[in-house]
């Protein structure tokens, strides 16, 4: 096996900021529902972004596992 591992904490972490990293400011994936933590309307926009994250990075981690 590879040496990829998948960091659920820091995609929520993602999820939050839109996709942003709040120390970097880096911007990997920007959520499908372009919101943060402080537009979020409720509950389910802030899981539907931790999901669309997580698809994303697992996504990436296949890719680098099978290449």
């Amino acid at each position: 096996t590879g040496g990829a591992w998948l960091n659920c904490t820091k995609a929520l972490e993602m999820s939050l900021y839109n996709g942003r990293d709040p120390r970097t400011g880096i911007c990997l994936h920007e959520n499908t529902n372009g919101r943060t933590l402080a537009t979020f309307e409720g509950y389910q926009e802030a899981e539907d972004a931790f999901i669309d994250q997580m698809k994303y990075y697992i996504k990436m981690e296949a890719i680098l596992e099978n290449t």
